[in-house]
Order: C-alpha cells, then structure tokens, then sequence
C-alpha cells in the first residue's frame, strides 16, 4: 500500500503548490498580518524571495514575517527562493517586452488606418480627375504644385481662411514620419534591464 504524500509546502494531498501572486503585494503595502508560522513552505520561499527583491533587509523581514533572522536567511538561500526570484526576473522581462510589442502594434495600426485614408483620398481624386480629363474639364489648381484645387483636396484654416494642398500636407507628414523612423533607429537603446545592472 503506497503512503499518502507528505506535506512538504510544495506538494501536498490538496495539489501542487502555486504561488499566490497577492501575497507579496500585501505584504508590501503592509494589509496583512500573515506570519512566518502561518505560511507554507512555498509561501515563505515565494514572500522572502520577493521581498528581498524589492530591497527589504532581512532584518526587516524577519521582523515584519514574526521569526528569525536565521530563518530568513536559511529561506533565501534555498533554492525554491532562488527559482522564485529568478521567475519574477524573467515575468518582469516578459512584461516590459509585452508592453513594447503592443504599444509598437498600437503605433502600426494608427499609421495603417492613416495610410488607407490616404490611399482612399486619392483614389477618390484620380477618379475625379479622369472624370475631368475626359470631359475636358480640368478645373483649377494649386500653383505651387500643381494638384487639383478640388473640394476634397483643399484645406481651409480656421483661423485664417488660408487654402493650401491636402496632398502635400500628406507627403510631408510621410517625410516627417520617415525621418522620426530614422532618427529612432539611429538612436541607442537601453534597457530597462541594462539600467538596472548599470545602478
């Protein structure tokens, strides 16, 4: 007859222990009274191990957890402690490369919807210019550049009434775009991880 499972603190009759991702934060704000005596050993290594991370002295968190500086110590050296510390490393890591990723899909997908209302004005205008061209009626343009001084391509100021090409208002937000994209991919990069080897 095969004995139960011992408790252990990570694997128990109940489950496998998992790490309780309020606990720390709780810990930190101080809106827990949880003790050392009261938490499993999981608990311990994952709260210790966070904690330290954070700065907290061992003294502080001896005093705070209700035990031992020893026990704090002999904690932290164990490595459920040390594999919870590197796994919140490695979750910080993956949240700042999310959070690039998603504010990189968010900036595409603005230039993407700019760059079909674009497409769609123009589309629009050369439709109506070979509808001129045909019939013979070119009407007017801009004399600097040229383009049709159409209703759908003029820009009128608010302020000053002053009428200028939506075209070339277009092709220059493009090159300052481009020169934007240029500028940051010559541009160093630091880390959030490098800066905080460098401190």
């Amino acid at each position: 007859m095969t004995a139960d499972p011992q408790d252990d603190g990570f694997n128990t009759p109940a489950g496998r222990w998992e790490p309780d991702h309020q606990l720390l934060p709780a810990l930190l704000a101080g809106s827990t009274s949880v003790s050392y005596t009261q938490m499993s050993r999981g608990d311990r290594a994952w709260a210790i191990a966070g904690l330290r991370r954070q700065g907290i002295t061992a003294e502080a968190i001896a005093d705070q957890l209700l035990c031992s500086l020893r026990q704090v110590r002999a904690v932290a050296a164990e490595p459920s402690a040390i594999l919870a510390r590197f796994y919140m490393d490695e979750t910080d890591v993956f949240d700042n490369t999310l959070r690039m990723y998603q504010s990189d899909t968010a900036r595409l997908e603005r230039e993407l919807a700019e760059a079909k209302a674009e497409r769609d004005r123009y589309q629009a205008q050369l439709r109506h210019m070979v509808d001129a061209a045909m019939t013979g009626e070119i009407g007017p343009s801009f004399p600097k550049c040229g383009h049709p001084k159409t209703w759908g391509n003029t820009y009128r100021a608010p302020k000053t009434g002053k009428e200028s090409c939506r075209m070339c208002h277009a092709d220059a937000q493009a090159e300052y775009r481009q020169r934007q994209k240029d500028a940051a991919g010559s541009s160093p990069v630091i880390t959030d991880q490098v800066q905080s080897q460098a401190r």
